[in-house]
């Protein structure tokens, strides 16, 4: 089941202009994984090679649905994903805001809006 916007775009679903973005950002992408810009880890997990970061999930879908990628590389990637998040989860519960994020909070929300923290679901008053 397609369930990002960019698949969605690539299928023609949102009309010709986005389609053709989406083929242009296609052919970007596999280039990325031609040259090693983009590349599957020992773990079969779809990575940056720049950052060592895991690819965002639309991107590993779109190359999924083009075979470009095999079915094991989408499976790795998001439980490599949903692991790597967990982790940030719990480092972030444990976690205080710093001062200077207290002080961004204030120069960026009128006293009394209520901020949520979309990883941890915390909120903070300012």
């Amino acid at each position: 089941m397609i369930k990002y916007r960019l698949t969605k775009e690539y299928l023609g679903e949102f009309g010709p202009f986005w389609q053709k973005d989406a083929v242009k950002k296609l052919e970007k992408y596999k280039d990325n994984l031609l040259t090693g810009e983009m590349f599957i880890d020992g773990e079969n997990v779809l990575r940056w090679l720049r950052s060592g970061n895991i690819v965002p999930s639309e991107i590993v879908e779109l190359l999924y649905t083009t075979s470009n990628i095999k079915e094991i590389v989408v499976n790795a990637t998001k439980i490599a994903r949903n692991n790597e998040l967990g982790e940030l989860r719990e480092f972030m519960k444990n976690k205080s805001l710093s001062k200077e994020e207290e002080f961004e909070l204030k120069a960026n929300f009128k006293k009394g809006t209520v901020v949520v923290n979309v990883i941890t679901g915390e909120r903070y008053t300012v």
